[in-house]
């Protein structure tokens, strides 16, 4: 009776185990809507946001992305790039139509995004690029 006790007990200690665990997500539909930035790396280097760059979006549509990228100039938070791309998905794989070379790879979980660019530069050399992003929050309309 003892171990019938006991093994209960582990099997719903296991399941709570199991339940509390973060979800993680490579599915296409949890990409699509605007991610902010909040953190960014290459290679091993952090690189420094302002809060100006923080405002840079990714913004997923159902076969679009559109980057814009904030910086300060002249005193102002501006958008100083929007690049805009068709893409698809293949497991966590972004495949873009204009550059369909550049390894892009993705993960959400709880509702910040990982993206993982592997590419190389002028000189042959291969980077990696870690851009950390949590989904923006639709906007409220005032009645």
């Amino acid at each position: 009776m003892r171990k019938l006790i006991l093994y209960i007990l582990l099997f719903f200690n296991t399941i709570n185990i199991f339940s509390q665990e973060k979800t993680k997500s490579t599915r296409h539909t949890d990409l699509i809507g605007t991610w902010t930035i909040i953190s960014q790396r290459l290679d091993s280097l952090e690189i420094e946001l302002s809060d100006c760059d923080k405002q840079s979006t990714f913004i997923f549509t159902e076969n679009e992305i559109i980057e814009n990228y904030y910086k300060m100039y002249n005193g102002n938070c501006v958008i100083l790039n929007t690049n805009k791309d068709f893409y698809t998905v293949k497991d966590n794989h972004i495949i873009r139509k204009e550059e369909s070379d550049l390894n892009n790879t993705f993960v959400i979980e709880d509702n910040i995004l990982t993206l993982l660019f592997i590419g190389k530069d002028d000189d042959n050399n291969e980077h990696t690029a870690v851009i950390v992003c949590k989904k923006a929050k639709p906007i409220e309309y005032i009645k």
